[in-house]
């Protein structure tokens, strides 16, 4: 009988993906070589394949020959000096795979299911010992469903774009950034609509927003969660200096998850570093400490300026990062604070409602949320709680608390006007839409 080697006696199995353009590769790459493992380039693989029916003038939709061709090459990635290279049938096409008719072509080729079951057996071959970095579009979700690690890379299309266009530019060869936009976007359109292992991020997925971020900080990110891993410590553990914070979230989180039965889907959306909007319906008072204990981000939170007239309860409260505002009207004061904590890379939890729904429906937004989305550029991920306005039917047995977080919303990617008013009303109401539809059933990512 084989016996099972420990997280640190293997290594672990890494599992990146990720739409085009959004660090993937590069990121993979350096995470690999500071840990020692060695570095798979899935998507190098289906290029290859993309390659040899490309050379060969098979029709691209034509499942059947592309199914045959798959069987009949031998697709392999050698770990050199210089780095991992990609052999076709024999021949090194780490070059050729790159070609823009390549990348053009490739979309559907991933799209045949034959052509995924082969390569993907393959994949999981050279994977299953473990100590190695996996990056692709469904390495977590079905190459590795139980990768030790699991991290999703995004981008702005606009960001992922001129990236692709400085690698270009770099190589010799000339097109626009309008191109590129509407390549990658037609890319991930196909990526995520295949009915074959679509693009999706896992459930138990970290991810990070690339947009800021430069090459160095996002592999020092997943190696800080590599190692985490490697310590076989809790991922379940607030990050804070606030020792008050921290006791406060354990204590709560406990006594939570123990009478309310409180369970989480989608934490892992919520962007662990830089600034970040949270912003979810609003029930009870128990809202905001429940929501804190949902995630391991430490949360930053506005509380109306009345309950900061009692010296202890103000004490307290401040303590857990509540800051005082004024519902009356724009309480300008609140507002700077709030988009100098986002610009300084911290997370801020809003009730876009402004105040508690009396019969738990989902009621009108005002559109401060947009406002302050805009003002700090920083991205919103939508937040639905249920159970917390009768809690006692929790201690009863008769319900649990639910918190879904929803994907990121990146106010750069929606169809912005200019006019600032209306794009406030435009990102308030898709945030809006967005906690409906996580009221709806279970996260969907």
């Amino acid at each position: 009988m084989r016996r099972r080697r420990s997280r640190k006696q293997r290594g672990l199995i890494i599992a990146i993906d990720g739409p085009a353009g959004s660090g993937k590769s590069t990121t993979a790459k350096l995470v690999a070589k500071r840990l020692g493992y060695l570095y798979i380039d899935t998507g190098a693989m289906y290029r290859a394949l993309t390659l040899k029916a490309l050379q060969l003038g098979l029709d691209l939709n034509d499942s059947g020959a592309l199914s045959k061709l798959a069987d009949n090459t031998k697709i392999k990635l050698v770990q050199h000096e210089d780095g991992v290279r990609t052999y076709l049938d024999g021949s090194d096409v780490s070059e050729q795979i790159r070609h823009p008719e390549v990348t053009r072509s490739v979309g559907p080729v991933c799209s045949v299911r034959h052509v995924r079951r082969v390569l993907v057996r393959q994949q999981q071959e050279l994977g299953r010992d473990g100590g190695v970095v996996m990056e692709g579009r469904d390495i977590g979700t079905v190459v590795f469903p139980s990768a030790d690690l699991k991290v999703y890379l995004d981008a702005s299309i606009r960001e992922r774009a001129k990236r692709r266009y400085l690698q270009l530019k770099a190589e010799g060869r000339v097109t626009s950034m309008e191109v590129l936009e509407q390549e990658i976007a037609q890319r991930d359109m196909q990526d995520m609509s295949r009915r074959e292992s679509p693009l999706r991020m896992a459930k138990d997925a970290v991810l990070i927003d690339t947009t800021a971020q430069t090459i160095e900080e996002q592999v020092d990110e997943v190696i800080a969660l590599a190692r985490e891993v490697i310590r076989g410590q809790r991922r379940w553990r607030v990050k804070t200096e606030n020792t008050f914070y921290r006791f406060s979230w354990h204590f709560c989180r406990t006594l939570f998850r123990v009478l309310f039965r409180l369970t989480v889907e989608g934490e892992g959306n919520v962007i662990r570093r830089d600034g970040v909007i949270l912003a979810s319906n609003h029930l009870s008072l128990l809202d905001p400490p429940v929501i804190g204990t949902a995630t391991v981000r430490e949360l930053n939170y506005l509380a109306k300026k009345e309950l900061f007239e009692y010296p202890i309860l103000k004490q307290i409260i401040t303590r857990l990062n509540a800051m005082p505002v004024d519902r009356g009207g724009v309480d300008r004061v609140a507002l700077r604070r709030v988009t100098g904590l986002l610009r300084n890379g911290q997370a801020v939890l809003l009730f876009p409602e402004g105040t508690r729904s009396e019969d738990g429906s989902l009621g009108r937004a005002r559109t401060g949320v947009g406002m302050v989305a805009v003002k700090s550029g920083k991205p919103i991920v939508p937040i639905s709680i249920s159970g917390t306005r009768k809690a006692y039917r929790c201690l009863l047995g008769l319900d649990k608390i639910r918190v879904r977080f929803g994907k990121p919303i990146f106010p750069e990617r929606l169809k912005l006007t200019g006019n600032r008013r209306k794009d406030y009303q435009l990102i308030t109401d898709e945030v809006m839409n967005r906690i409906r539809k996580l009221q709806g059933g279970s996260v969907r990512r």
